[in-house]
């Protein structure tokens, strides 16, 4: 990961917005961020790690980070980061945006927080976890070995066991090799499924040949005994069928003569039915019409009875209220003869209060003019002075300009000269890195070659005649074979001991337990088989040994593949790299210009004349400012009097207008100097009571004339209706009462009783079709009855019925069919456990073989289970890791203790000093001073750096280190600067932060920070 820029707002001192450019930091490979205590400095390092992983070294969520972070005087926060990381490399973008609340102070929203990736000259957005994974890291790893705030730079030299050996699992991927999980579970599920598959096949029974034999004869005499059965059961059916015919016929001739005798009692109601048929059917013919017209004409007087009655009342009640609206409507009518005389007071009171309002606009408006000349008297006095002093500056940075017109030619020429020197530097550190990179490759080399050939001397006769890279196939299938044969042995061993016990127990005339033979005329003999059980233990422990050697073996190997790989990889780039800075530096070699003045060889000349030209630049820029602040002042103050003169004529128009509208408003009307010291706010008040006066007398005169209107024309329209339905009320009661007199002649003439027989035939609920039906059908059924009758007994004088001889013969077919259903059933019990025998014996073949595969596989997986126990295994590959970065780190810190101190890996992982002072004896790095645990911590973290950009290779190694100097003396702080100046030559980027006065003088490229109390924090380049 490679720094671009990083632009800063409202994040703790920096209230306004900073930007950072890294790239001439970076270019020059080593370089400084120095400020004074609480300048700001470490902010930069907590800004970049918040815009990466979202997390802070000093604040967390529960310490209220979005309101803490932000600046007390900001009421935003900004955080917008750019850098490089992976091979090739790829640009990203975090940024972190936050709002203080309008109107809360101590409220701040969550912050926004996006991320986007560079892809030719766009922005595409990514989650926040592609960009992690892109610098490969997570936030406590990459604060161990890339960017180290302040106070942890100690941190990997004091980890504990458990913590830094998770730390190396995550930096080199070894969870890869973590498989005692995997194991386990395997073994777990073999386990399982041995016991489920001897659970099965203990609960299956073996069914033998004589069981098969004997059930298929019992099948067989089965089969015939059914077949007779059947034939009886044919025949008794047959005999059946026709009893159910005769007697059904015998059935329906009983209940045909029933339904006969039932239909012969309803022939008297049929006859009065007939009578009662022909009188409805006279009467509907002659009176049914004039019934019904009476009915209607009765109707409708019923009807408009409740009318009439209804008219007439609401009728009464609108006279009533005709004359209670005439009287209020005559009242209002007066009130609104008024009007007149209020409209013309409210135009009145209109003219006296825009006289009282232009007065006083008036008197406002001459204050406000007397006020304004005198600011215009005070601004042009200020310009007088100021231009004076425009004069004199103009002068001085005449003068200086004259000075420094060589300057832009000798800022290119020690640009030249820098840029020379910085090509010299990184040949001679990517020379230095890429030797480096191959010594490492060929001792790579080497320890795997001892690992082989320290396995081809434990297994000459199993190595003799093969290549190097051969050994490890050919020593683990010389293993597996040995681990075949000895468990072969051992099973016979365990299998004579058992033997020879039992030998020991037989007796003569005593059952064998194992073959129950009663005589014993051979036993085994008793016989000292310790020394056979010694032998097979001594063979166990060195094939143990022999797979633990060839584990060892192979994954050394497999380290020093994977290592050499990068380092490959690595060496390829740096040639590449060399490749392109030689052209480059030939092509700045003949571009030089020195403007006829300068040579290329004389560059201490150019760097004293540009001192000197710096120090006149200076002066240049702050004379210029000066000028240019003087010049601002003026125009800014040219301005001002440019506005006063102008608001001032605006005024004076205003007067002039506001005095001709008021001696306008005068010749209207003129009012006393006592009516107009009232206010406009009194007046109005006046007016607006009159207004609503006149508004209130219109609407209620509108409304009782609309209301007086209204009733008028409701009277007419319901004296109107009354007379109409008067008339039809006479009209309806004189045809009612004719038609009566009509229909009681009527009636007595065609033979009834009068009006109320022929009504009560009428409201009979008779219908004539259905009436006629249910006679004819009647008759229809009486003679269908006879002749069903008379069939029935001729077809039984034939052959009769006998309801006995038709029960024996269905007990005897029912005691037929029960013994075939027993037989039956029998048989397909019989036939069930003949396919469930087969159907086992099959399924219990397919389970012994199944079980003797799982327990081959559960044997090979406890081997397993031994070799990855307790992460045995991962432990061994993370020590290897960690021995070798204690390795790379102990070349430097050798040297920063003047060869008077070393780092070891102990047991457990712990890492020791060896102390050559005191006879070479190893000691805790808790007892080094302080001092010295920064010399150790700090070359730690630098092989750190190394071994994770060895596994992520990209085009650059950046480290930043925030302090950590404070606690060394004279002697070795003048040994790190040393070590600093190295590290320019191993292609690699280091940036510090510090307040150390001596260091800032050693680094040349650098940026300071102050911490101004109105400002805030700013960069000073």
């Amino acid at each position: 990961m490679i720094p671009l820029t990083l632009t800063l707002q409202g994040i703790y001192s920096y209230r306004h917005r900073t930007t950072i450019d890294f790239s001439p930091l970076v270019q020059a490979r080593l370089f400084g961020i120095f400020g004074r205590t609480g300048s700001g400095k470490s902010a930069i390092i907590e800004a970049i790690t918040y815009a990466i992983f979202g997390e802070t070294e000093r604040l967390n969520k529960r310490d209220g980070r979005t309101y803490n972070m932000m600046n007390l005087r900001s009421n935003q926060l900004l955080i917008d980061f750019e850098f490089t990381a992976g091979f090739p490399a790829v640009v990203y973008r975090c940024i972190v945006k936050g709002q203080r609340n309008k109107k809360r102070f101590d409220d701040a929203k969550a912050y926004e927080h996006v991320a986007y990736r560079r892809e030719d000259s766009e922005w595409i957005p990514i989650s926040l976890g592609d960009v992690q994974r892109a610098v490969g890291l997570n936030y406590d790893n990459f604060r161990r070995a890339v960017i180290i705030p302040q106070g942890r730079f100690q941190d990997f030299l004091q980890l504990g066991d458990t913590d830094r050996t998770r730390m190396m699992k995550e930096l080199f991927d070894l969870n890869r090799f973590e498989l005692a999980p995997r194991v386990a579970q395997l073994e777990s599920v073999t386990g399982q499924m041995v016991s489920r598959l001897e659970g099965k096949c203990s609960n299956l029974v073996k069914h033998d040949d004589d069981w098969f034999e004997t059930h298929q004869q019992l099948i067989t005499e089965y089969s015939d005994v059914l077949s007779g059965l059947e034939k009886e059961v044919t025949e008794l059916n047959k005999q059946l069928t026709k009893f159910h015919e005769l007697a059904a016929i015998d059935n329906e001739l009983t209940e045909r003569r029933n339904q006969l005798a039932v239909h012969s009692v309803r022939a008297d109601e049929i006859s009065a039915l007939e009578l009662q048929l022909k009188q409805v059917i006279l009467c509907r013919s002659k009176f049914l019409a004039r019934i019904e017209a009476l009915k209607a004409d009765e109707l409708k007087l019923a009807g408009l009875m409740p009318k009439l009655r209804e008219q007439q009342n609401n009728t009464f009640h609108l006279r009533q209220e005709e004359t209670v609206a005439n009287e209020a409507f005559e009242k209002a009518s007066a009130s609104f003869q008024l009007n007149g005389e209020r409209t013309v007071r409210v135009e009145l009171l209109q003219l006296q209060i825009e006289q009282v309002i232009l007065l006083k606009q008036l008197t406002d408006i001459e204050e406000r003019v007397v006020k304004g000349e005198e600011l215009l008297n005070i601004e042009e006095g200020k310009l007088a002075a100021l231009k004076k002093s425009i004069g004199f500056a103009f002068k001085q940075l005449t003068d200086v300009r004259e000075q420094t017109a060589i300057f832009p030619l000798l800022a290119r020429i020690v640009q030249w000269y820098d840029q020379r020197l910085q090509y010299t530097k990184s040949l001679a550190a990517l020379n230095e890195e890429r030797g480096q990179f191959t010594k490492r490759l060929e001792a790579l080399s080497h320890n795997q070659q001892e690992a082989l050939r320290t396995l081809s001397s434990t297994f000459p006769e199993v190595c003799s005649g093969l290549d190097m890279h051969e050994f490890i196939g050919a020593v683990s299938g010389f293993l597996i074979d040995e681990e075949k044969t000895l468990v072969v042995s051992e099973h016979h061993f365990e299998l004579q001991k058992k033997l020879q016990s039992l030998a020991g127990t037989l007796s003569e005339g005593e059952a064998c337990p194992v073959c129950g033979s009663l005589h014993h005329p051979d036993p085994l003999s008793q016989v000292d088989m310790s020394q056979t059980g010694e032998a097979l233990a001594g063979r166990r422990k060195r094939l143990r040994d022999h797979q633990e050697l060839i584990q060892q073996v192979r994954t050394r190997v497999l380290v020093s593949n994977e290592q050499s790989d990068a380092l490959k990889q690595r060496i390829n780039e740096l040639s590449l790299q060399i490749q392109l800075v030689e052209k480059e530096y030939s092509g700045h070699s003949i571009n030089f210009d020195g403007g006829g003045l300068f040579q290329p060889d004389e560059e201490e000349k150019v760097r004293k004349t540009w001192a000197e030209a710096f120090k006149k630049q200076a002066e240049h820029q702050k004379a210029e400012s000066e000028y240019s602040t003087l010049l601002s002042r003026q125009s800014a103050l040219e301005a001002t009097i440019a506005r006063y003169r102008e608001r001032i004529e605006v005024l004076g128009i205003q007067k002039n207008d506001l005095s001709i509208r008021i001696e306008g408003q005068r010749r209207l009307k003129s009012f006393s100097p006592e009516e107009l010291r009232y206010s406009p706010e009194e007046l109005k008040q006046e007016m607006n009571l009159l207004k609503e006066a006149i508004q209130q007398a219109v609407i209620k005169y509108d409304k009782l004339n609309a209301e007086k209107l209204r009733l008028q024309q409701l009277l007419f329209q319901n004296e109107t209706i009354l007379n109409m339905l008067e008339t039809q009320v006479e009209e309806l009661s004189l045809s009612v009462d004719n038609r009566n007199s009509e229909l009681e002649a009527a009636a007595i003439a065609e033979g009834f009783d009068g009006k109320h027989a022929v009504l009560e035939l009428l409201t009979l609920e008779f219908d004539e079709n259905e009436v006629g039906k249910v006679i004819n059908a009647y008759r229809e059924t009486t003679a269908t009855l006879h002749r069903r009758i008379a069939e029935l007994t001729e077809r039984l004088s034939d052959e009769p019925y006998n309801s006995v001889l038709h029960q024996e013969t269905s007990k005897s077919l029912a005691l037929v069919i029960e013994k075939q259903k027993e037989l039956t059933l029998s048989l397909d019990r019989i036939f069930q456990s003949v396919k469930q025998a087969k159907e086992q014996n099959a399924e219990l073949i397919r389970l012994e073989i199944e079980l003797g595969e799982a327990k081959l596989r559960a044997a090979n997986l406890a081997n397993l289970a031994k070799l990855f126990k307790a992460s045995g295994f991962v432990n061994f590959v993370s020590s290897v890791y960690l021995e070798q970065l204690v390795g790379i780190a102990n070349k430097r810190f050798h040297v920063l203790s003047n060869r008077q101190l070393s780092m070891e890996l102990a047991e457990g992982n712990n890492i020791v000093i060896r102390d050559y002072l005191n006879g070479g004896h190893l000691r805790s790095v808790k007892t080094l001073s302080g001092g010295q645990t920064f010399q150790a911590s700090l070359s730690l973290a630098l092989a750190l750096a190394d071994v994770v950009h060895s596994r992520r290779p990209g085009t650059d190694n950046f480290f930043f280190l925030d302090e950590g100097f404070g606690s060394l003396d004279k002697e070795s702080l003048q040994m790190v600067f040393d070590t600093l100046r190295t590290l320019r030559l191993e292609n690699r980027i280091v940036g510090l932060i510090s307040h150390v006065e001596e260091l800032q003088q050693e680094i040349d490229a650098h940026i300071r920070i102050i911490n101004d109390d109105d400002e805030g924090s700013r960069i000073i380049n």
